[in-house]
């Protein structure tokens, strides 16, 4: 996830539907070449899910798990969706590993496209904004580059 190809890869149907293998990556955002990050290397539950420039930091490395949860490296809290409130524009954030879809993602490699399990919306730049710090929401499919990450 963490090279930009010149176009959306286009990988086979069985990829796409198993999305990317278990391991650690940089998940950064098509629109505005920021990496996803917890505000403030934050190791608190509820902390926000922000981008921001390149900094090498384990705060903007994730490892994807193979049950389908973004955990981050630095503070070890996976991705969710706050009580899987399914409205648009609810902040990404991170909690301590729960069994609950709220913090499942399905990732698809040929659209860069990660969306949240319980609430059916995907993770995107709010705004789709390129500046640092900006916050990562969920939103409805809208085939923004703001939702696309590699």
């Amino acid at each position: 996830m963490d090279r930009r190809p010149a176009t959306p890869s286009a990988v086979s149907a069985a990829l796409a539907a198993a999305g990317p293998a278990p391991g650690h990556y940089r998940i950064r955002n098509w629109n505005s070449d920021k990496y996803l990050a917890i505000g403030n290397s934050s190791t608190a539950n509820g902390a926000a899910a922000i981008q921001w420039e390149y900094t090498g930091s384990n705060g903007q490395l994730w490892y994807l798990n193979a049950d389908r949860k973004i955990v981050n490296v630095a503070s070890g809290k996976c991705l969710a969706i706050g009580s899987g409130n399914p409205d648009n524009g609810i902040p990404v954030v991170q909690w301590e590993e729960l069994d609950s879809d709220s913090q499942r993602w399905v990732i698809d490699p040929s659209t860069g496209l990660i969306q949240n399990v319980r609430t059916g919306k995907y993770m995107a730049v709010g705004g789709s904004s390129t500046d640092n710090g900006a916050p990562v929401i969920q939103w409805e499919a809208t085939g923004s580059d703001g939702q696309r990450w590699y």
